[in-house]
Order: structure tokens, then sequence, then C-alpha cells
């Protein structure tokens, strides 16, 4: 059984029951194991920056892990942490699996894209190759309780609370980067999400409080989309530009440089991105603003060739870490 990326070890009850019930192995691909995603701790964190984080978990003594995660860590086959702050958590709390590595978020191995549904959006709202760069919001806590239509829990409020003193101050860095690019360039920019509600999320503070010679130039992704087709829209976009992590990455693995806009109550996945060369492409929101947005992205622009000799290094080092992470499985599946 083969457990995939995550903000956590989620399924380790899973774990346990499958090797219980079948005495077969299990092993785990690219999760991030932190004090702030809560594996095995059941910590609520605000969190901070990157460097806070790696700091906070070699401070002595780190978060314990539960016994029930530390026993399925154990008892694993292997486990690959996708981000190197993870692994030096797993390794202060002492657990000794057989293989306990770095290995990539497996979104980084997505070959999928629709061109056919890419490339009729395109067509339909005016979008050429590149010449236009993506953006995706993100508040500071996904609302999952509206997601999942599920009840409000204090902690809920706790974070809706955090969310409504930060939307405007996060996405106003955005603008400004927005409003420079077009304003410099003359192309346009897709403002469009990873997850549902960042759909309206979008419009309300990405494009409608926009200076009008900007806004007609953005175009809103008013419907979801699978992954697949934003893959092939973000191939042939000239950047992407995200507060969620995810988007990077797919970009990434089609060629497209990508800048990754970290908030500090989301996990230390985001170490990732320095794990394969490519720190600079990493910005925390709150030591950034719109003009050092706008210069990440125009260092890019001025220099398109080495920004994708970049990706392609980044991308050797992610494919050698994916063989070794295959290898582990095949050997532990005796294949």
């Amino acid at each position: 059984m083969l457990h995939g990326s995550g903000s956590g070890f989620g399924a380790r009850a899973q774990l346990a029951a499958w090797h219980h019930s079948t005495g077969k192995p299990y092993g785990v691909f690219g999760v991030s194991a932190d004090p702030i995603s809560g594996v095995g701790t059941g910590l609520l964190a605000e969190g901070g920056t990157l460097d806070q984080l790696r700091a906070d978990i070699l401070k002595s003594p780190p978060n314990k892990l539960d016994e029930e995660t530390r026993l399925t860590i154990n008892r694993s086959a292997f486990m690959f942490c996708r981000d190197s702050i993870s692994l030096e958590y797993l390794r202060a709390q002492g657990v000794h699996p057989p293989i306990l590595q770095f290995g990539p978020d497996t979104q980084f191995g997505m070959t999928q894209r629709d061109d056919r549904r890419g490339d009729a959006y395109r067509a339909e709202h005016g979008l050429e190759d590149e010449r236009y760069i993506c953006v995706i919001p993100r508040l500071r806590y996904t609302p999952y309780y509206k997601i999942h239509h599920t009840k409000q829990t204090e902690n809920d409020k706790v974070k809706e609370a955090i969310d409504r003193r930060t939307v405007e101050t996060d996405h106003s860095k955005l603008r400004g980067m927005m409003i420079a690019y077009v304003r410099k360039t003359g192309n346009k920019v897709l403002a469009c999400p990873e997850m549902t509600y960042e759909i309206e999320l979008a419009k309300d503070v990405l494009c409608d409080p926009l200076p009008e010679d900007v806004r007609k130039r953005v175009v809103w992704r008013d419907t979801f989309w699978l992954p697949d087709e934003a893959a092939s829209i973000y191939s042939k976009a000239q950047a992407v530009v995200s507060l969620e992590c995810h988007s990077p990455i797919i970009s990434l693995a089609n060629g497209t440089p990508a800048l990754y806009v970290r908030q500090p109550t989301d996990t230390c996945k985001g170490e990732m991105y320095r794990d394969i060369g490519l720190g600079d492409w990493l910005l925390e929101i709150d030591a950034t603003d719109g003009r050092l947005l706008w210069s990440r992205l125009a260092a890019i622009l001025a220099d398109v060739e080495s920004a994708k000799s970049q990706i392609k290094e980044a991308m050797v080092r992610v494919k050698e870490r994916q063989q070794q992470m295959v290898t582990a499985l095949c050997k532990a599946v005796h294949y």
C-alpha cells in the first residue's frame, strides 16, 4: 500500500489496518511531517516563515509524535518526506524506518495534459502562447467546513478571523505585481483557482479592485478545471505566480517558470523549492510586496532561457529522487 503526498500523514490508521489484515508492506511517498501540519501531535499552529519553522524544530525538545504515528512510521518499508524540514523533524524524533529520505511531492510526476480543452479555452479568451501569466489566490486557512458543508467549529471561527484580517493585505501584493506586468508588457493575466472556493475569491480580491486599464487585460476563470487542463494552460504561459503550492509544481513539471508565494499559516512543504534548487522563486508573503514580486517576475521574463535552464536542472534533481523512490517501492514488493 502506497501513501501519496499530502500535508500530513493522514492515512496512518489505514496503513496500520492494511498491515494488520494482510501482513503486506506499506510505504510513504513525499509527505510533510512537521509540527505545524499536526502530524501525530494534534496541534493547530499559526506558523511562521520556513526559517522560523526550521529553527523551532531544531530546538530541544521538539513536539513529540504520538505513539501510533511513531509505530506506523517505524513499520513502514520506506518514508520519503517532500521537504527537508519534515525530514529533520522526523530524524529529531528518533524514528527509524529502513529508509527515511527526501522525496519530492508526487505532483512533480504529473504527465497528464489536456491540450484540447486548454487550447480551446485560451483561444476563447485570447491567451496567446507565452503572452500571459497565471495568478492563483489563497486564503491563509482553507475554509474546509464550507467546502464539505459541515458545522463551523471554534477553530474554524479563529481561522476565519485570520482570513478576514489578512485577505486584502496578501492579495494587494499580487495585484501590485499584476498591474506592473500588464502596464509594462501589455500582456494578459489569467486569474484562476487551484481549489473551488478560489473561483469567487479570484474575482473579489484579484480582478474587481484593479484599475480599469488593467482589469480589461485580466481574464477571470469563472469555472473550475481539472489539473490536466490547468497543466495545458500553465505550459503555454510566461509564468505562474501562486499562493497555492501545487500550481507552481504543475507549471515546473511542464517547463514554465513559477513563483510560490508562501503564507505563514501554510505547512513547511514550501521548503521543497529550496531543496530542488529553486529558492529564488520562493517568497514569504509577509516579507514581500508588489514591487518585489514584480522584480522577481521581471527577472524571469528578461532572461527566459536562463529561467528554463534552472527548471531543467531542478527537474533533473527531482527525477533522480523519484528514481530512488521507485527503487524503494520495487524492493518492498520484490519486483
